[in-house]
């Protein structure tokens, strides 16, 4: 393309050099009627390319605080390019933190028709449903995110918590146990995976684990239920 532009760039100036050469003597004679200029018609717009750049847009006005903005920049992203993933996952996220869940909820739904092999997307489903009460679906969605990237720590982690919630502790161990394992610092895992070893009757090693978290973080305590911290001995 650049070759052929440079060829009629070329071509216009020998146009040009042959006007000045052989009619100038003209000029002084009958003049034409001047044409008006002709302007250029503007490049068309790639719309993946201008998605990104108003993703970029928005990703600077959250860094400065203006969600407002953001958002509104968001919506043009998408509109440009729906499978935009980037744009989606700093759009729910504003939601998210705005403590809108509902809001969040239609437009997880919509991100995930279109961007179905994002595992960031299917895991901020799954923690939007858990939020929402619903922990059924919660697992769902965060098993999708597993399946995408079994190395998404975080999304193996808040299924342990969702499995917790309906009481399936036998269920929830192993996520929290590759949740620990991906990230051995987590204390919150810990304590947690502590509560559910002890419920399964794995009362020392739940009791280990749980004396582990709280040890680093002894606000955790509070996580874990009274009658398990009298039983334990966790003071």
């Amino acid at each position: 393309m650049k070759k052929i532009k440079f060829i009629m760039w070329t071509f216009a100036a020998v146009l040009t050099g042959l006007f000045f050469i052989i009619g100038t003597p003209a000029l002084t004679q009958n003049k034409p009627a001047s044409s008006p200029a002709v302007k250029p018609s503007p490049s068309p717009v790639n719309p993946i390319e201008e998605s990104d750049k108003l993703t970029e847009k928005a990703l600077s006005a959250l860094s400065q605080g203006d969600s407002a903005a953001a958002s509104t920049l968001l919506d043009k992203a998408i509109n440009y390019n729906p499978k935009n993933e980037a744009a989606w996952l700093l759009k729910s996220r504003i939601l998210i933190q705005a403590k809108k869940y509902d809001f969040a909820k239609g437009t997880l739904e919509k991100a995930v028709k279109l961007v179905p092999d994002s595992a960031p997307l299917w895991f901020n489903h799954g923690f939007v449903m858990g939020i929402l009460g619903n922990s059924a679906e919660a697992i769902k969605s965060l098993d999708r995110s597993i399946n995408l990237d079994n190395s998404y720590t975080i999304a193996h982690k808040y299924k342990g918590y969702a499995l917790m919630k309906l009481f399936k502790f036998q269920e929830a161990i192993p996520c929290l146990q590759t949740a620990l394992s991906q990230d051995p610092k987590d204390s919150r895992t810990r304590v947690f995976l502590g509560i559910a070893l002890f419920e399964m009757g794995q009362e020392d090693e739940g009791i280990k684990n749980m004396k582990q978290a709280v040890s680093e973080n002894p606000a955790l305590k509070t996580e874990i239920p009274s009658s398990i911290l009298q039983r334990a001995g966790i003071e």
